[in-house]
């Protein structure tokens, strides 16, 4: 219900016109429904992956909060990154660059 009430909100901002509206930390299986509800509308969909195990261990070891399961981050990282890039989606490796850097990747693809 979560879900459903998330994509309510976002067709709402899009008949009132706001752009660029961000969405964070869905689950892949609701990212792969984006398309779906989407398909009339202009979006992007980016997604942000590790290529390497050793640094998404060591990025989820040190967090002081929030998600903290490494076998679970590393087991959802592959599959993101098996899996064809969807409709409109752009998968970033994000293993080597700083904040700067990823938001610099985005907005070129906005």
């Amino acid at each position: 219900m979560a879900f459903e009430n998330l994509i309510f909100v976002l067709k709402n901002y899009i008949k009132h016109g706001y752009k660029n509206v961000i969405l964070t930390d869905l689950r892949d299986s609701k990212v792969q429904e984006i398309p779906r509800y989407f398909e009339n509308e202009n979006f992007v969909i980016i997604t942000l992956t590790v290529e390497n195990d050793d640094e998404l261990k060591k990025r989820i070891v040190d967090r002081n909060s929030g998600f903290k399961n490494v076998q679970e981050a590393l087991d959802w990282n592959k599959d993101v990154k098996a899996r064809p890039t969807l409709q409109n989606e752009y998968k970033i490796d994000n293993t080597h660059n700083r904040p700067e850097q990823t938001l610099e990747e985005v907005l070129k693809l906005l």
